[in-house]
């Protein structure tokens, strides 16, 4: 059944004969007919397009559209922590300016966004899974830090797997989530 004989039906059905068109002359609609027409058809395309939001067992619409807020700042630390690729590269002279980098935004966001989504996770099924997430997260940062400090003497090519190992990390910690474009 088309469309337009759906939207045709509920007219019909619904506003009664003053509304329709002129049977004896088709191609003339009324000014009623036409408006009708419109607000019924703008009132069931809401109604007839499929919903794209997920859903997760035990967290609120409210909540998710939080976890998708804090899903961005992991996303956008994620492409900060990747930026310090260059920095550890140069070895030594970078690894301070790796460190600072570290404390700033976006890369500094990491621990409160995690912690923000874990707290709207609290009770569900997911939540076991991304603490543990988390926790491998905690690790590699501080294995960040702690290899860019003047006295560890880290090779740089160690340096730039730790990144990597932090990005893909939080690549993990953003999947699994029913929220539509968080993570690329």
């Amino acid at each position: 059944m088309s469309y337009s004989v759906v939207v045709f039906s509920l007219l019909a059905a619904l506003t009664g004969p003053a509304a329709r068109p002129n049977i004896d002359r088709p191609e003339i609609l009324t000014r009623r007919f036409a408006l009708v027409s419109a607000v019924s058809v703008l009132s069931l395309v809401p109604a007839l397009r499929p919903v794209h939001a997920g859903t997760l067992p035990g967290v609120s619409p409210s909540k998710l559209l939080t976890i998708g807020e804090y899903l961005n700042d992991i996303r956008s630390a994620r492409a900060g922590v990747l930026g310090l690729t260059p920095l550890l590269e140069t070895g030594q002279q970078g690894y301070e300016r790796a460190r600072v980098e570290l404390r700033k935004p976006p890369s500094n966001g990491i621990r409160k966004a995690a912690t923000k989504i874990l707290l709207q996770l609290e009770g569900t099924e997911l939540y076991e899974v991304k603490i543990a997430q988390y926790d491998k997260i905690k690790t590699s940062l501080a294995a960040l830090d702690d290899g860019c400090r003047p006295s560890s003497g880290t090779q740089p090519a160690a340096m730039v797997g730790e990144a990597e190992k932090l990005a893909a990390l939080l690549q993990e910690f953003g999947e699994g989530f029913p929220v539509k474009d968080a993570m690329p």
